[in-house]
């Protein structure tokens, strides 16, 4: 066996930044070190305003000087940090990266919605070692939505302006959803997913992995265990039965509900309602939560 190195990954996705640093000795040997989230929303007021804030470009900024910090302190020799929507959203983007570098030697890479896709594409696969694995992956992020089918032999994403941050202050959804504001989301999502997605090539049911913070949440207070595959299993009963519960919950209620953190009870109703509209379109009566995304994609290619 080679000896270890240390690896890192950063993600800056739209609703919190994310690293992972291990020690690697070959692509099936990933061992993790530590984990953080820290809550920077950097989709905030950026897909309102078209630019990020100074106050979050501080945030930004001082999350990676505490980034900087562990990659010493670990030795990391080998590194990729990414960020998604808001980023390649915001007209000031390059204040940001110029910021970053200068302030902490970390270079973050802007990626488009495609290589967003191929990377956690890359990350479900590995997930699922045996011979079945999904056939549709389903990321939801903060500022955008990918939707990846298998067809033949090849793979087709359709990359969306439809994510939790976006759609919540677009539409101004900052607390309990009423009915009439949960059909016209739903309508709206279905409108988009019906012009992107090829769907005369998608089987009802298909076997389909669905990724992203909120999918995870949402398959932790109303999914089960499928003891088979070792993944959480939710299921379009259960989301839609668990929907007007959600949806009249304030922030506070949801915080005090379902014991999660503020920044995600902002944003999970809004999550909950695409992912509906999603299994409602996709025709699906089950999503799988593999629990890995970017992070883990990228710790496989470094």
């Amino acid at each position: 066996m080679s000896e270890p190195v240390n690896i890192a990954a950063i993600d800056a996705g739209s609703n919190a930044i994310r690293v992972a640093i291990c020690a690697a000795s070959s692509p099936s040997d990933i061992n993790p070190l530590v984990k953080e989230r820290v809550p920077v929303r950097l989709g905030h007021h950026t897909f309102v305003r078209g630019e990020l804030d100074p106050q979050t470009l501080d945030q930004a900024v001082s999350a990676f000087g505490r980034f900087r910090k562990l990659f010493d302190q670990y030795g990391v020799t080998h590194y990729r940090a990414v960020s998604t929507s808001a980023v390649r959203n915001a007209k000031n983007r390059e204040t940001l990266l110029h910021r970053l570098y200068h302030d902490t030697q970390i270079e973050l890479e802007v990626i488009d919605g495609q290589e967003e896709a191929r990377i956690v594409r890359k990350a479900v696969l590995n997930a699922f070692p045996g011979k079945k694995k999904p056939k549709t992956i389903v990321d939801l992020g903060g500022g955008s939505l990918e939707v990846t089918n298998r067809v033949a032999d090849d793979w087709h994403t359709a990359s969306m302006r439809i994510g939790t941050v976006r759609l919540m202050e677009t539409f101004g959804l900052t607390g309990a959803i009423s009915p009439d504001e949960a059909k016209m989301m739903r309508r709206y999502v279905a409108s988009l997913l019906h012009s992107a997605v090829p769907l005369d090539e998608l089987e009802a049911n298909t076997f389909t992995a669905a990724c992203g913070g909120n999918a995870e949440e949402l398959a932790n207070l109303f999914g089960t265990r499928d003891e088979k595959l070792g993944k959480s299993i939710l299921t379009t009963e259960a989301l839609e039965t668990a929907l007007p519960k959600l949806l009249k919950y304030d922030v506070d209620k949801r915080i005090a509900k379902f014991g999660v953190r503020r920044d995600r009870a902002e944003v999970m109703g809004v999550a909950a309602l695409v992912f509906a509209a999603v299994m409602e379109v996709l025709s699906l009566d089950r999503i799988v939560v593999p629990q890995v995304g970017i992070r883990e994609g990228l710790l496989l290619e470094l």
